[in-house]
């Protein structure tokens, strides 16, 4: 594997968010000692890796934390499909690029039914996953708020996304949560490098996506924890 200036990385017993490399069409950034047991962490529609910036010292202290930006978000390239399954199928492709195994996996939103459809498909990869914000069901889902669904539809879409301002971003990010949040700058970058069709796709495709994979994967194959 290459970093994305075209070097390979190195290679050293204390990983830093610099560990960077572009592998299987994503971004892969890598934190904490690549000897600890390795953690996943997936983000949801229209964010990137960045999300999970403010929890990684304390990730990173015991775990080899490695964060991907899905295809066409942040900053990995665009990609043909963004159903479900085959951005499953190129997270385990990465991990078995990696060597890594028994993987604790975490996914966010929509992140969620990609670490959902990993584990179904490639148990052998997954010791543990934690949904967080991920409806398991059709019934658990919430309308989307109405700032999103005005950036999503047609016929003002597509343009609203080329222009949208970081203010504009800000106020779509803080859409989504229960209480005030402040977001940062990096979180604010992640998203405007995620590209309008990825952003679509994934969104409008995630009540078919929910209905494909079913309830939750197979107890007995996986330890599944969901927080909210």
């Amino acid at each position: 594997m290459y970093k994305t200036d075209g070097r390979r990385p190195r290679h050293h017993p204390g990983m830093s968010e610099f560990d960077v490399e572009l592998a299987q069409g994503m971004r892969v950034v890598h934190d904490g000692p690549r000897e600890g047991p390795p953690m996943l962490l997936i983000h949801g529609s229209g964010a990137s890796g960045s999300t999970w910036n403010p929890m990684i010292p304390a990730l990173a202290a015991h775990h080899h934390v490695i964060r991907v930006d899905l295809p066409g978000c942040g900053q990995s390239p665009p990609a043909a499909s963004y159903d479900v399954p085959v951005q499953a199928g190129g997270v385990a492709a990465l991990l078995d690029e990696l060597g890594l195994r028994q993987v604790a996996t975490v996914g966010h939103s929509s992140g969620g039914y990609v670490a959902t459809a990993l584990a179904e498909g490639r148990p052998d990869l997954v010791r543990s996953i934690a949904l967080v914000s991920t409806g398991p069901s059709l019934d658990a889902l919430l309308p989307q708020p109405a700032v999103l669904r005005f950036l999503l539809g047609p016929p003002f879409g597509r343009l609203l996304w080329s222009i949208r301002s970081d203010a504009v971003i800000r106020s779509g990010i803080r859409a989504t949560t229960v209480r005030p949040v402040g977001v940062p700058d990096d979180l604010v970058a992640g998203v405007r490098g995620t590209t309008y069709h990825a952003f679509r796709s994934v969104s409008t495709g995630r009540s078919a996506d929910a209905t494909a994979i079913g309830p939750l994967v197979h107890p007995e194959r996986v330890n599944v924890e969901r927080t909210t």
